[in-house]
């Protein structure tokens, strides 16, 4: 698997996370982007970021979900959470759950 060869299949994967989804925000293809995630953080980082510039919004609950379970480098908190507090206004409740989750994890991880 070469990260720089299989970033947009890993960018693609963003938009498939509610595939097959459940209610708990599970799907097969959120379980397989966390194996890439636990091998190549970086990467998945990027896709996931980048994934919320997309104005398809049927992930977002998915990937604030999979943010908030990342390890991420503080100047990339602080990033997102400018992000997050700008999309909670117009977001969908389930997507404004995952946000909050975030910004709380994040906030608890910043102490």
């Amino acid at each position: 698997f070469d990260p720089k060869r299989h970033e947009p299949f890993v960018q693609l994967m963003t938009i498939l996370l509610p595939l097959n989804s459940e209610s708990d925000l599970e799907s097969p293809v959120v379980r397989l982007f966390r194996k890439v995630a636990a091998k190549f953080p970086a990467l998945a980082h990027k896709a996931l970021r980048r994934s919320l510039e997309f104005k398809f919004a049927a992930h977002r609950p998915f990937v604030w979900r999979l943010l908030a379970e990342q390890n991420l480098a503080p100047a990339m908190i602080e990033d997102l959470g400018i992000l997050a507090e700008r999309e909670l206004e117009s977001a969908s409740v389930e997507t404004a759950t995952e946000i909050r989750r975030f910004i709380l994890k994040s906030t608890a991880s910043s102490k």
